[in-house]
């Protein structure tokens, strides 16, 4: 197996680094290929990532689209996306028993941005969540969340701070603080949030397919994960390709992210 490693400059990171020269030394000049580090993201059969979750998000968003399979060491302070890896051969045994490892299939979004004379302003991929906020000196912003699904249609006017559309897996970040529901990670759910509303507080979960927000009245930016798209009127937003995540058999990933903050 091929690896490319993605790791945090966090000294906590350095007994990993530690692991990975060790390993490389003991099969240099070998023709020992079981584990090998490769330079380029691109002949990678899996990425390692070592670090927190803000370091995997960071990885997912800027290698999703090779879809290999993303391996994390947790290296922070919470973690849940993150395997807990803590001695060389729990390390290397990892590495090289990567077949058996569950993989997790998880969902991204795509979100469409439009601004002034309905135009498409940017196009977007987010793991976590989408969300709108008003813009800061503006008090409120004022428009209605949609969700397309089938079986789970509505439309809900809003007047206040901003909607989050949630993933599954972002569920327990800035939507869980906003009091949207958790939702279980294998399942095909979108959580929709109101932040701060002024009429009946949002909270709803539909099914993952296509939820629009729209503003009526007011400045207001969004948010894919992190990229920010200012002056916005409507965001469309749709399921795009899974991310393949990968975890031993002995991490429960759904125990772990349930031990909120």
């Amino acid at each position: 197996m091929k690896y490319f490693l993605i790791i945090s400059g966090d000294e906590r990171s350095n007994d990993v680094r530690d692991w990975v020269d060790a390993w490389n030394k003991a099969i240099k000049g070998t023709d020992n290929q079981e584990v090998e580090f490769v330079p380029d993201q691109g002949k990678a059969d899996a990425i390692i990532v070592v670090g927190g979750d803000g370091k995997m998000l960071n990885a997912i968003d800027d290698y999703h689209k090779l879809k290999v399979p993303f391996f994390g060491i947790n290296r922070g302070t919470f973690g849940f996306l993150l395997n807990p890896i803590n001695s060389f051969g729990d390390f290397l045994r990892a590495l090289k028993n990567f077949s058996q490892h569950k993989v997790l299939e998880l969902n991204l979004l795509n979100a469409t941005f439009f601004g002034k004379a309905d135009s498409a302003v940017s196009v977007e991929y987010a793991f976590n969540d989408v969300y709108v906020k008003a813009k800061e000196g503006n008090e409120t912003i004022m428009g209605e969340a949609i969700s397309y699904a089938s079986e789970k249609y509505f439309q809900k006017p809003f007047k206040g701070d901003g909607w989050i559309v949630a993933t599954p897996q972002g569920s327990t970040a800035y939507n869980h603080s906003a009091g949207g529901y958790v939702l279980p990670l294998e399942e095909k759910l979108l959580a929709v949030t109101s932040i701060c509303s002024m009429n009946e507080p949002i909270k709803e979960v539909t099914l993952m397919e296509r939820v629009d927000i729209i503003i009526r009245r007011g400045t207001a930016i969004g948010y894919a994960d992190r990229k920010k798209i200012e002056n916005l009127k409507k965001v469309v937003i749709t399921p795009a390709h899974t991310v393949k995540l990968a975890f031993v058999g002995s991490y429960n990933y759904q125990l772990k992210r349930f031990q909120l903050k």
